[in-house]
């Protein structure tokens, strides 16, 4: 008898050559396979799973049922849940990491302008003619599928997407209803008249806006903007930009105005990303803040996050952490760039000591997460961390660097994509890491960057993305269009 049982375990083990396979197989519903308890639906094994949680940094195996996870641990203590219909995934040793999270996307930007399949589309000229009309739900609804086929590929279960208009809520709930998003998702609503588009004004009217639609399981929060961008001198400066302009840019809200709409969404409840890309709109968004936050009186609140911090001022830097407010910083923008459109806006100094300031801020104690800001760059995340824990331009050695001082170990980065995303987001307590309670998402990976040289991780490829216990990526190759898309923003690089 034992013999046969440990033979029929053996044939329960998935060794296909190919790992895709292995995960593949390993789809199964999100009901139990058995009635009994402390049973597992299915055990990934014999992996490298960094877990990002602090108690148990790294495992051998994991059990889910239900689209969560079970136990992490051991290999025993994690086998010990097999029962017959139990399927055992063998990773052969890769590295998995929590399924990542993107603090700050647009994939509604993208299906907003759908006919456009590729940076640098040959006919702007029609494509801005034909954006004049709306596009059909449908088409709107693909759009917003092949965004997430992207997060899919590149490893990520979780995003905020950081410009939802309240007219693209029916696209996202069409796609919710067909099944096609496989991440977990926070959409930041504009709550001022943005480039004369609809959008709520006041919290009621927010939330009464969002009620009209079923999202289950979605997330929401207001997206504000402090100033606008370094091209173009709009981005807010405490220093003139340099000659020829030599202006300080200015402000996308008046201050008073922008401390009374924050207040009454902190009062509200309501998450808060504040676009905020030069010092003085920095300065300005944590004023803001700090104002809103005294207004509690000590009670706890939702977790707003300045988004960009592209400069921050040396005394503002610990306001971040004294006041709980996250900085969220665009990784793949840390490199050189042939077409540098930093430089000439801010001068070297102020580029090499403050533009993407990740260490000064993490050493002032701030919760740091990272965004792409896609499609206005790569979503490709290690490019981005290679960027980021570098300060170069992936392939490009002849570029130099761009700020090393403000470089960050890779682990650091790996967390700001996992753990610490996922708290800006406010999903820490259901994703961001392989934790026992939380959903089952994974990122299995072709190689283990912990381990290889740094200058291997631009190519890391995502094996397969599990997403809820299910595999929602297998490896496999994106459209055409799609890779070519990606393909070009990769070579973009820092040109902003």
């Amino acid at each position: 008898m034992g013999g046969q049982r440990q033979a029929n375990e053996r044939k329960r083990v998935v060794r296909a050559p190919a790992l895709l396979l292995a995960l593949l197989s390993a789809v199964l519903p999100s009901t139990r396979a058995t009635g009994e308890e402390g049973s597992a639906e299915t055990i990934f094994l014999n992996g490298r799973f960094y877990t990002a949680d602090d108690q148990r940094p790294w495992a051998e195996a994991v059990a889910v049922r239900g689209g969560r996870f079970v136990r992490v641990g051991g290999t025993a203590e994690v086998r010990a849940l097999a029962r017959p219909g139990t399927r055992l995934v063998d990773l052969r040793g890769r590295l998995v990491l929590p399924g990542l999270v993107d603090a700050h996307t647009h994939p509604s930007l993208e299906a907003r302008y759908p006919y456009q399949p590729w940076p640098g589309f040959p006919f702007a000229q029609l494509r801005r003619k034909l954006s004049r009309f709306p596009a059909p739900e449908w088409v709107r609804v693909r759009a917003l599928a092949d965004s997430t086929r992207i997060l899919s590929a590149y490893g990520f279960t979780a995003f905020g997407d950081g410009r939802t208009r309240l007219d693209q809520l029916g696209a996202w709930e069409a796609l919710i209803r067909q099944g096609g998003l496989h991440q977990h998702a926070v959409l930041f609503v504009p709550v001022r008249v943005d480039s004369g588009l609809p959008a709520p004004t006041r919290p009621a009217q927010l939330r009464e806006e969002l009620a009209r639609h079923r999202l289950p399981g979605v997330g929401f929060g207001a997206k504000l903007f402090v100033d606008g961008y370094l091209q173009g001198e709009t981005a807010s400066l405490e220093e003139p930009y340099e000659p020829p302009g030599g202006g300080r840019g200015r402000l996308a809200t008046p201050v008073a105005e922008l401390e009374r709409e924050v207040e009454e969404l902190d009062h509200a409840g309501i998450p808060m990303q504040l676009h905020a890309i030069g010092d003085h709109a920095v300065r300005t968004a944590l004023d803001a803040l700090a104002r809103a936050v005294a207004a509690r009186g000590g009670r706890p609140g939702p977790q707003h996050a300045i988004i960009h911090a592209r400069l921050v001022r040396e005394e503002d830097l610990p306001r971040f952490g004294r006041l709980g407010v996250a900085a969220v910083l665009d990784a793949f923008l840390a490199q050189p760039s042939p077409e540098d459109g930093i430089t000439p806006e801010i001068g070297p100094e102020r580029r090499d000591e403050r533009y993407l300031a990740f260490r000064k801020l993490v050493d002032a104690g701030a919760l740091v997460g990272v965004c792409s800001d896609w499609p206005s760059a790569s979503m490709n995340p290690f490019h981005a961390m290679y960027a980021a824990v570098t300060r170069r331009s992936p392939g490009h050695p002849e570029r130099g660097t761009l700020g090393p001082a403000n470089a960050v170990p890779l682990e650091r980065m790996i967390r700001a994509y996992t753990i610490d995303n996922a708290r800006v987001l406010g999903i820490a307590g259901e994703a961001g890491s392989i934790t026992a309670g939380k959903w089952a998402d994974l990122v299995v990976l072709d190689r283990d960057i912990l381990r290889r040289p740094i200058e291997e991780l631009p190519d890391t490829r995502v094996v397969a993305t599990v997403f809820e216990g299910r595999t929602v990526y297998d490896g496999s190759a994106l459209p055409w269009y799609l890779a070519r898309s990606e393909a070009r923003l990769l070579e973009i690089g820092n040109g902003r």
